[in-house]
């Protein structure tokens, strides 16, 4: 990765804002450039995806960008509000707008020009604290039920109950204000561990509504959505039952801390998580999205997009999403975003198609951190996709 000047210092202020409260302003990059008409670009919304953001934005060159971290939610309405010009996502878009009472989402979408786009995966990491010398927990059906069931806040769950034999603990579950409707990172907890079936899903959701608006029982302590924070809220508790759910980015570059306060991180599946890696079977990852609008004409916007997007996968950006512990898309996945499989016609306007972004599956095998996707499985699921954006548009015509 090439380094910038320093000739004009113009410094890039990252503003993480977290429930309407800025929490930390930081020069973060000095960059030169010839130009005299810099870019100014803002962004909003998931704490997961801010970091991945920020790191962009420390490396590009010719745009000042200010990042905001304050939920997936809060990134959502900053587009379709025009506050923002990106939006930070970590969750199925549309499927929020529903959520929060939106009537006609793929009509409002398209009128506003709306766009998703996956710029990375993140797998999902549950980590909790265990001074046995005990194998770690597994995530299977069963320890899933009884883990949601555990941070519905209602029922007393042991580490008894999840394999630790005669660790009788209970579970002191650490959850995200606002739920599902608030969190991405709750909302792939609850909804993206695909070790239910699509029926023992809507069960469970019926069961524990709780994970999904946030009104968790007195045994469920509440954390904000930030990864850091979360964190540091359950190493301060030094309560000796301790569980919370993060990024799995976040997780590995803060490996050492975790380790040292003597938390494991569950396996999945008898998988253990994976740096850079979604391994064969390691189905719990969720897309880090961002959401702009084709309408807009703001000077080097596209430019940014197409920068992070980059179809060159020795690009700066796609190496820092790498380093930043986060998982590239092949290029299969880039282009079911597009129109005609097209990198050239990324940003056409019939190609918000890309209403949820990238398609991640199937993973079929991966091999030195190349993820090998079979293409007519592929091309199926995005037939698939494209046939339910076609049914949703009959239904709101």
């Amino acid at each position: 990765m090439k380094k910038k000047n320093f000739n004009i210092k113009n410094i890039i202020k990252i503003t993480l804002t977290i429930f309407g409260v800025v929490a930390i302003i930081v020069p973060i990059a000095y960059f030169s450039t010839s130009r005299v008409d810099i870019s100014s670009l803002t962004a909003a919304g998931s704490s997961a995806v801010f970091p991945l953001v920020r790191a962009f934005a420390e490396e590009y060159s010719p745009a000042d960008i200010t990042v905001q971290a304050g939920g997936s939610g809060a990134g959502i309405q900053s587009i379709l509000n025009g506050n923002r010009d990106i939006g930070m996502v970590s969750k199925d878009p549309i499927s929020d707008f529903i959520a929060h009472g939106g009537k006609n989402p793929l009509g409002e979408w398209s009128q506003r020009g709306i766009k998703t786009v996956t710029i990375a995966w993140d797998g999902m990491a549950l980590i909790y604290r265990d001074s046995s010398n005990a194998a770690p927990i597994n995530l299977d059906k069963s320890t899933i039920e009884l883990i949601y069931k555990s941070f519905a806040g209602n029922s007393v769950v042991t580490y008894n109950d999840l394999g630790i034999i005669g660790n009788m603990t209970p579970i002191t579950p650490f959850a995200r204000t606002g739920g599902a409707n608030a969190s991405g990172t709750a909302d792939s907890f609850f909804k993206s561990t695909n070790l239910l079936t699509r029926e023992e899903q809507k069960k469970v959701q019926a069961d524990f509504p709780q994970l999904q608006n946030g009104n968790y029982g007195p045994l469920t302590r509440q954390t904000p959505e930030s990864n850091s924070q979360s964190l540091q809220q359950v190493l301060a508790s030094n309560n000796p039952g301790s569980m919370v759910y993060l990024s799995a980015g976040f997780t590995l570059n803060n490996i050492s801390d975790i380790e040292n306060a003597g938390f494991k991180i569950a396996n999945y599946k008898n998988i253990p998580l994976q740096k850079n890696k979604i391994t064969f079977g390691y189905d719990w990852f969720r897309p880090l999205n961002i959401l702009f609008s084709l309408n807009d004409s703001i000077h080097g916007l596209r430019d940014f997009v197409s920068w992070m997007v980059s179809f060159d996968f020795k690009s700066p950006s796609q190496e820092i999403i790498e380093n930043e512990g986060f998982i590239n898309l092949t290029l299969n996945q880039k282009l079911t975003m597009t129109l005609n499989n097209s990198p050239k016609s990324f940003f056409e306007s019939d190609s918000t198609l890309g209403y949820t972004g990238a398609i991640a599956e199937p993973i079929s095998l991966n091999i030195n951190n190349k993820i090998i996707i079979n293409q007519q499985i592929q091309n199926d699921s995005y037939l698939r996709k494209f046939n339910r954006m076609q049914k949703s548009r009959e239904l709101n015509d």
